[in-house]
């Protein structure tokens, strides 16, 4: 098995580069539903836009479901699979 020499400097670098690259995917999959159904957040909102806007604003049920779905478009037939 051949061993390869990878400073220090460079593997921090990989490291960055795959956390920059899975931080969009986490925080569209975990941190967003999150946010959107905390109670704290809604409160924030609803208060905000009262002493901003002065609206009363009411969220119920708040409830974001994300995920990556594979979907392939074929305009001759123009329907999903």
């Amino acid at each position: 098995m051949m061993k390869i020499d990878i400073s220090k400097q460079t593997k921090i670098v990989i490291v960055a580069v795959v956390i920059l690259a899975l931080a969009p995917f986490v925080i569209y999959l975990k941190v967003l539903p999150a946010v959107v159904s905390n109670g704290h957040v809604i409160s924030f909102v609803e208060r905000t836009l009262h002493e901003i806007a002065g609206l009363e604003f009411s969220i119920k049920n708040s409830v974001l479901k994300t995920g990556i779905v594979n979907r392939s478009y074929f305009p001759d037939n123009m329907r999903y699979l």
